[in-house]
């Protein structure tokens, strides 16, 4: 189970998603060599400035000719760096960028064709490149299983009001899509607008702002996850064991914490009172030797 923060979603509310929720990405540099000079003689130097203009321009058109509009797919170059002076052609470039899908066989058909379209500009211009690709983080799929046992649990402890289903995944990337290329998992959004806050509703926004006050819902959801999570566990593999059932009054307990504001000397305190309490708990560390 993860989350995290989203501006543009109330505080207090989280949004959730079954199946796909966020893309794979892949990063890139693009290195223009070129041959620099005087500006005023441009026609002794080969530009690199001039090829870097044409590449951006031809890598937005793989989007709109190369791939089918039915696969969702973005390209962004967001970092040009050549020169230092007014009156000098450059002779390197360095261009960065980066690409979203949900198909990583639609990321190999982009990064093929820019590799096409870099060989094509450079040879006419008489330049070199060198095409760096950093293949990121898998796109993130929620579990449907676990999808519809968290919306239940979340339920409970926010209100069905206060969870949001998402009609669209978004085209961001998270690091938490590794576990799930080897577990299910689930992952979700959790608000932080405050309406009296004037606040940019997008990540990485400059004047971006949120109060860590609304951590708290973090706390209390993944709490209540865990709670629910174990509980199921233990019921699934000792289920044959009739003294077992004293198990979910003592993980219950856990459920007073989550509907209050949550911190770390709380969770010591609540587990100090289970290691202390569980008569059972060896059985707790075998299920986990099991699993991981």
């Amino acid at each position: 189970f993860g989350c995290h923060v989203w501006p543009s979603i109330k505080a207090g509310h989280i949004a959730i998603k079954d199946g796909d929720m966020m893309t794979h990405t892949t990063s890139f540099d693009v290195i223009f060599q070129g041959k620099g000079g005087h500006a005023s003689q441009p026609e002794k130097t080969v530009d690199p400035v001039i090829i870097a203009c044409q590449a951006v321009t031809n890598f937005q058109n793989i989007i709109s000719r190369n791939i089918s509009t039915l696969r969702p797919a973005v390209l962004s170059c967001c970092s040009i760096h050549a020169g230092e002076a007014h009156n000098i052609i450059p002779d390197k470039l360095v261009l960065k960028g980066t690409i979203r899908t949900f198909d990583e066989g639609i990321t190999d058909q982009i990064v093929d064709r820019m590799d096409e379209i870099l060989k094509g500009l450079t040879t006419a211009y008489g330049a070199s490149y060198e095409f760096l690709v950093d293949r990121m983080y898998p796109a993130l799929k929620n579990d449907h299983e676990l999808f519809a046992f968290s919306k239940n649990a979340l339920e409970k402890i926010l209100g069905k009001d206060n969870v949001e289903v998402m009609d669209d995944p978004v085209m961001g990337s998270e690091d938490f899509a590794y576990f799930g290329k080897h577990i299910p998992s689930f992952f979700f959004f959790v608000g932080v607008n405050d309406e009296q806050l004037e606040n940019e509703n997008m990540l990485h926004h400059p004047k971006l702002f949120w109060n860590e006050k609304n951590l708290i819902t973090n706390m209390k959801t993944l709490s209540q996850l865990a709670i629910e999570f174990l509980n199921k566990l233990f019921f699934r593999e000792y289920k044959h064991i009739k003294d077992i059932i004293a198990l979910p009054f003592i993980f219950n307990s856990l459920h007073f914490y989550t509907k209050f504001p949550i911190y770390p000397y709380h969770l010591k305190e609540v587990l100090n009172y289970i290691r202390y309490q569980l008569k059972y708990i060896q059985l707790l560390e075998e299920l986990l030797d099991r699993l991981f």
